[in-house]
């Protein structure tokens, strides 16, 4: 799919995803606090949260697409990673709300609503699986990935709450509800340490999680006419682009070729990593007769 296709569907989806969280979220907070259900109010915590980072990713993912200019040479690609890592202090602040909840409701429980919960529940199981699958196709770009998996907890989350509501309904005991609670702020947890870790991999210059850095490094010298590399560096521009710098060392008869090499190893790259920004130098062979270093 052309590249300017594809961002105005996931703009779509996206600004789709949003409303449809936003307006959920609403719903599952006011059912929440009318019927006691803390499961509810923790699941309807999480949704605001999607629906927050939706729109974070939404901004990031638009200015993302912004050109290089000479004050950002390599583009805005990494908004997409910085909206990545606010997601996850989000999520991370709503879990350790929602834990500071869930002792206040074991010390001093409340009664709850059975069938609101447990229909709320199966709504929100609809709600958030829909709206994960508007984002399956685009899991490759991290940003994305983040809702994604957030979007899938969700769902976990809402079949939790549609237990929770099952249960009270047919026992009438609510000590079901904080238990879901504390399982939604592990997911939580959970989830705000892989987005976080992820953001902060990139913005330390980490090598892609998708690329094996000795696998490039073996690819480059296979290369028929390479003898060796050195200083290779494997980092993300942003959440779908990857960039590579190295030195190839070919032996001193070879650097008339040295361009043809070069070309090579980036049409290599492109082909088996998908990395497209590729910076190469040459140098020679140690102990050749040659002293030129390109």
């Amino acid at each position: 799919m052309d590249l300017k296709i594809k961002h105005k569907s996931l703009e779509k989806k996206l600004k789709l995803a949003i409303v449809i969280n936003i307006a959920f979220t609403i719903i599952e907070y006011v059912i929440g606090f009318g019927s006691g259900s803390l499961a509810l109010i923790s699941d309807a915590s999480q949704n605001l949260t999607d629906a927050t980072s939706l729109l974070i990713s939404f901004f990031a993912h638009k200015i993302s697409k912004k050109s290089a200019d000479k004050k950002c040479t390599y583009g805005y690609g990494r908004a997409t990673i910085l909206a990545a890592l606010i997601n996850g202090i989000i999520l991370l602040a709503i879990a350790i709300y929602i834990f500071s909840n869930i002792y206040d409701r074991i010390l001093h429980p409340q009664v709850v609503e059975g069938k609101i919960v447990m229909l709320i529940g199966f709504i929100g199981i609809c709600v958030n699986a829909s709206v994960a699958m508007l984002f399956i196709k685009h899991k490759d770009d991290i940003n994305i990935n983040s809702a994604f998996t957030n979007m899938i907890f969700d769902a976990i989350a809402s079949l939790g709450a549609l237990i929770a509501g099952i249960v009270i309904y047919t026992t009438n005991s609510t000590f079901i509800d904080p238990l879901i609670s504390i399982v939604i702020g592990l997911m939580l947890l959970r989830s705000s340490w892989s987005i976080l870790k992820s953001a902060i991999d990139i913005l330390l210059e980490g090598v892609p999680k998708n690329i094996d850095i000795d696998k490039v490094r073996a690819s480059i010298k296979t290369t028929n006419g390479i003898d060796g590399v050195e200083d290779l560096h494997v980092w993300a521009i942003s959440s779908y682009a990857s960039a590579l710098s190295c030195q190839i060392i070919v032996d001193g008869k070879n650097l008339n070729q040295s361009v043809y090499l070069i070309k090579k190893v980036k049409d290599k790259l492109d082909k088996d990593f998908n990395i497209k920004h590729c910076t190469i130098e040459t140098n020679v062979t140690k102990g050749s007769n040659c002293p030129i270093n390109l």
